[in-house]
């Protein structure tokens, strides 16, 4: 059953609704024992094949407790009436047998409570209005997301499996070895998706751009770069490590999750030397961990090796870790206590309340409770807590209502925090090796522009909403059943709802204030959210000049083509792309000057993101000049792109 008017959605709304009332639980527990039962009898009895449906097993829960509940009550009266007769007859011990077992019946059905139900509904047929952005883009580029694509930072031939359990060795075949990534192209990539997202020449200038726009953007501290002595959090993901480790602290293979999809080493030790080499900040105000779980020892014996003084968290100070602390309940406060977690605000380890600023480093996955992994998510674990799994009844799959849209979501409070979304100067997604679960080996996607390969890419995003966005984009295109996938949890009902209530207070739930900071003040727009126009063409409306939405700029890294300071995206006034007459009617001329000598690939692309032209031209000289006959389109606004060899240039032109 899909659609937004389900019986069992109903069914939790009223016991939501019954519990905030502050009835007592027993008689909600009866209401809804009543009314799931009798909804299960109408449907099953006459079609026994609906007890597949999502929407039936949504109500199961509900029923089977209350029936349960009735045997229980029965069990024991005629557990009492026997008793007594027991006894009469002077029958003691079976008499008093069967008092305890009519005891115990009432003791367990005294116990049983209204409770929440696992519905992970699939709304496949779900639809996504492209193009149509919300909320206000933030950034040095507003909306901007980087998205390198590298081919050959992955070994194609990873098998990814472990050949005994313990201790990973040579033997395996396993993605974070440094023989399937790559660690010099993962550098390059970073390297390059910095000169992107920043718009700077050089790393340290990037670096430099980036801080001063976060310090007098986010934090109010004016156009100043970053200071020798303020802290710099990284938070990775360890998932793995939450089953044990070895005493060693090497990998312990309990549930065979030696490969599942995490933080690769190699862009922890990428990100390491750029704030190093090129941002200027000391070691030694470096952590990087999750605090949650234990770094394994070869993580930090690849990044100790190049950077000894960086702190490296663990829960406890073995082998070299700087050992976590936790902090009491009263720094992340949440918006919808009640309905979630059941107390008002959680304990956050005290780096958080320490860094001057976090970097979330994340591995991309989907998620079978949260239906995608991204920069938000990868904060479950930021908890001064053993699990952060509590928080998961705040997520998409826990019950049949959170499939809908409007519903009180935990994952904006965390990105509206100032301890965590709102202290995140960058987001860098770790997309080399993405896996279709949790705890997912990573898997190789159909879609483009992977075809076939591994995705074998990064992320990089000054705005935390809209990199999420891009993120969710790929994973729902991906995971589908069309594909041959049986986990296709981002296509779970309402997804994204997390980011339209982060863009936009519009789309906050009835009588919810976010504001995670208990300061009084809601917390403002985190970014913007939009869709892609589709999977081949990905462009958002900045790429179609439609809208201040999101800007992806995807670049194809060639590893073996040069310096990655050499990629850019030229839009400086400089650099712009000129369009001679605009508006044109027939012909237009196209002008640009840059060193570049070789093929021009010219694209033009109409409002809606469909490929309507494509040239190519030879440019021998620093000034291009070239005429490009549009007499075949129709009247409108178009976007123009000219790619020199690494230099993407754009412009829009107007036909009429």
């Amino acid at each position: 059953m899909k659609g937004k008017n389900k019986p069992s959605a109903k069914l939790s709304v009223i016991q939501g609704k019954l519990l905030k009332l502050r009835i007592p639980a027993k008689l909600i527990f009866i209401v809804m024992g009543l009314l799931s039962t009798a909804w299960f009898l109408i449907r099953v009895i006459p079609k026994p094949s609906r007890a597949a449906y999502p929407c039936m097993k949504a109500t199961a829960p509900f029923m089977s407790a209350f029936i349960l509940y009735l045997m229980g009550l029965g069990g024991s009266v005629l557990a009492f009436r026997k008793s007594r007769d027991l006894l009469r007859k002077a029958r003691y011990l079976a008499g008093i047998a069967l008092v305890l077992v009519a005891l115990g019946s009432l003791f367990a059905v005294s116990t049983l409570r209204p409770s929440r139900s696992y519905a992970r509904e699939i709304h496949e047929d779900q639809e996504y209005t492209p193009n149509e952005p919300m909320g206000i883009a933030r950034g040095i580029f507003p909306g901007r997301v980087v998205w390198i694509h590298e081919r050959d930072v992955t070994n194609d031939n990873c098998t990814n499996t472990v050949v005994k359990d313990g201790v990973t060795d040579d033997k395996d075949d396993v993605y974070y070895q440094d023989k399937n990534t790559y660690q010099d192209t993962v550098d390059k990539m970073l390297d390059a998706a910095m000169i992107a997202i920043s718009g700077k020449q050089t790393l340290p200038e990037a670096w430099d751009a980036v801080f001063k726009w976060f310090n007098s953007t986010l934090k109010g501290k004016g156009e100043v770069g970053y200071t020798a002595g303020e802290k710099v959090l990284i938070k990775v993901n360890r998932t793995s490590s939450s089953q044990g480790y070895n005493s060693d602290l090497s990998r312990n293979d309990k549930k065979n999750w030696q490969n599942l999809v995490e933080t690769s080493p190699q862009i922890m030790l990428s990100v390491l030397r750029q704030l190093v080499n090129n941002a200027g900040v000391p070691q030694e105000d470096i952590y990087i961990g999750d605090p949650q779980r234990m770094l394994y020892q070869n993580d930090v014996d690849k990044m100790a090796a190049e950077f000894p003084d960086v702190h490296y968290l663990g829960r406890n100070s073995n082998y070299g870790r700087t050992p976590v602390v936790g902090s009491p309940s009263g720094r992340l406060f949440f918006s919808d206590p009640t309905t979630i977690t059941e107390k008002p605000s959680d304990g956050l380890y005290e780096i958080y309340g320490q860094a001057d600023y976090l970097i979330s480093l994340p591995g991309l996955k989907s998620h079978d409770a949260g239906g995608i992994t991204a920069c938000t998510k990868n904060h479950f674990g930021s908890q001064s807590e053993n699990s952060a799994y509590y928080l998961h009844p705040g997520l998409v799959s826990y019950e049949t209502l959170r499939n809908e849209y409007g519903v009180y979501r935990t994952l904006t409070d965390v990105m509206g925090s100032k301890y965590l979304g709102q202290n995140t100067v960058i987001c860098i997604a770790d997309a080399m090796w993405c896996g279709s679960n949790w705890n997912a080996a990573p898997n190789k996607f159909i879609t483009p522009p992977f075809n076939g390969e591994f995705t074998s890419s990064i992320l990089v995003s000054l705005d935390h909403v809209a990199i999420e966005s891009v993120c969710f984009d790929i994973l729902r295109s991906e995971y589908k059943s069309e594909l041959g996938y049986t986990d296709i949890y981002p296509n779970y009902g309402a997804v994204d709802d997390y980011l339209h209530q982060a863009a936009d207070s519009a789309n906050w739930p009835e009588g919810i204030i976010y504001d995670p900071d208990n300061s009084g003040t809601p917390m403002p727009s985190l970014g913007v959210h939009e869709h892609w126009n589709s999977v081949e063409q990905r462009q958002y409306s900045r790429n179609l000049g439609t809208g201040d939405g999101i800007e992806l700029v995807y670049l194809d890294l060639d590893s073996t083509g040069g310096e990655a300071t050499a990629i850019r995206v030229a839009d400086s006034e400089e650099a712009k792309l000129g369009l001679y007459p605009n508006p044109a009617r027939d012909y237009c001329q196209l002008e640009f000057s840059n060193p570049y000598k070789g093929n021009v690939n010219i694209d033009m692309f109409n409002a809606t993101g469909q490929l309507v032209l494509s040239r190519v031209f030879a440019k021998e000289t620093d000034f291009f000049s070239n005429t490009l006959e549009v007499s075949g389109l129709g009247n409108g606004t178009y976007v123009v792109y000219a790619r020199c060899g690494k230099i993407k240039i754009t412009g829009r032109l107007l036909l009429r």
